[in-house]
């Protein structure tokens, strides 16, 4: 955050102080106006001051008193001497004890601007070296060191705690020996961004920010325990990945819309839709093209029930894979709202039923063919009359006995107990009788 730095103007002349005030005001510096030495004193009490502009005679204390009074209060604090009555042992005197410039009176207000500029750049410079000093030494977490032959120059209180080994061991501790040649490369091209480098040691894992400071020409590494945070992202993957093998398996993919952006889609979407992630963006236009023609318009009729806030029945519908064939998916969808009923996001599965589809079509046709055979043997066996029991036959003549005592030729018999329908033919022994038969007849005729 930036804040207007503080000038005090210390000089007994009230005119000569609110000019000065009035110009610095105007240039964007807060001043503080003193008439005293003691009143400059007490200025510097109450706040902050960035820079004195000190009148060399004041009526209760030397200019120079004033100085060493306020740097011993703010010791950053700059001071600009101005006196009308200049000699070279004021001024040296005045630069001895910590003066950052001297000017005459009448003074030039470009001059004076100028060297405030200079001045207040000055205190900032300090607080800068001041603060990133004490950053390693302050910071909670372990911070070290290289200089320039690589060799361990410094390590802050929370890396004496969190590696003891390190002060003895040097570049060899694992912390160090595993980025040796990061920190090498770093090194020879003077770059000075961040590079980060994760190192295991035991069941511990660090994450080491490397960065090279030009200024000093040395290595500055700071060290976060993630330990913690691997482990945690160690059980999202396996959760992740249990998940999606889960999708894999059962052929179920999830999506998210958040009616901003492309669909979320989990891997196994893109598997089932015949698509990849590297070329396909899942937009809604997108993903609708992938529908067969036939099925769009019911597609988008189920999610406009969604949106409208019914929670409509599972959908069944087909969609045509890039490279030729039709797939079966079946959807389940739902719109999730806030605490305030608004919509959210769209959220839902789709599964593909290819498989259990064609199961199911050729189980249709088997049942239908199956019906129709047994339908046929129904009307078959309708028309069947059984034979049962006991059936007395001649045995020479070989005809039937009825069950009123009369004797029938088996086909009449057959004929009046069944459906059964006769064709006549002889067989082959008859066949041969009749042929002997026929033969002895033309003998006797010869």
């Amino acid at each position: 955050m930036n804040t207007k730095a503080k000038i005090l103007v210390v000089d007994d002349d009230p005119n000569l102080r609110k000019t000065l005030a009035d110009i610095l005001r105007v240039k964007g510096y807060e001043a503080v106006l003193a008439g005293t030495g003691g009143e400059a004193v007490a200025a510097a009490e109450e706040g902050e001051i960035s820079l004195a502009l000190l009148d060399l005679m004041l009526p209760d204390m030397p200019g120079l008193e004033v100085m060493a009074r306020i740097k011993a209060i703010s010791p950053l604090t700059e001071a600009i001497i101005l006196t009308g009555n200049a000699s070279m042992d004021t001024a040296i005197e005045a630069t001895r004890q910590g003066a950052f410039s001297y000017l005459l009176k009448p003074y030039n207000m470009n001059d004076v601007l100028l060297n405030i500029s200079h001045g207040v750049e000055r205190r900032q410079a300090k607080e800068e070296i001041i603060r990133l000093a004490s950053f390693p030494r302050l910071s909670p977490s372990p911070v070290l060191e290289l200089d320039a032959t690589g060799e361990v120059s410094y390590i802050n209180p929370a890396a004496e705690r969190m590696f003891p080994e390190l002060a003895t061991q040097g570049k060899h501790h694992p912390l160090l020996h595993e980025s040796l040649e990061l920190i090498a490369t770093l090194r020879q091209g003077r770059r000075q961004e961040v590079t980060v480098n994760e190192v295991a040691i035991g069941e511990a894992t660090y994450e080491a920010h490397i960065n090279y400071v030009q200024d000093s020409d040395l290595i500055r590494i700071c060290v976060n325990d993630i330990t913690t945070r691997k482990r945690v992202e160690d059980v999202l993957r396996k959760k992740e990945h249990l998940l999606s093998e889960s999708q894999r398996l059962g052929h179920i993919g999830s999506f998210l819309d958040d009616f901003n952006n492309p669909m979320q889609w989990s891997d196994e979407m893109y598997r089932i839709h015949g698509v990849s992630p590297d070329t396909f963006i899942p937009t809604v236009e997108a993903v609708v093209d992938l529908v067969h023609p036939d099925d769009r318009q019911q597609l988008q009729e189920w999610i406009a029930v969604c949106l409208a806030g019914e929670k409509p029945d599972v959908l069944d519908f087909r969609v045509n894979w890039p490279d030729g064939p039709m797939r079966y998916l079946r959807g389940w969808i739902e719109v999730v709202h806030d605490s305030d009923n608004r919509p959210i996001h769209l959220a839902g599965t789709l599964q593909d039923i290819t498989e259990h589809k064609l199961a199911e079509e050729k189980m249709k046709r088997y049942s239908a063919q199956l019906e129709e055979k047994n339908k046929e043997i129904q009307d078959a066996l309708a028309k069947v009359k059984q034979l049962t029991g006991l059936l007395p036959i001649c045995a020479s003549c070989k005809q039937i006995r009825d069950d009123n005592g009369y004797w029938h030729g088996v086909e009449t018999y057959i004929s009046k107990h069944s459906e059964a329908d006769f064709s006549h033919g002889i067989c082959p022994e008859c066949e041969k009788k009749l042929y002997d038969e026929l033969d002895e007849l033309k003998d006797q005729n010869i």
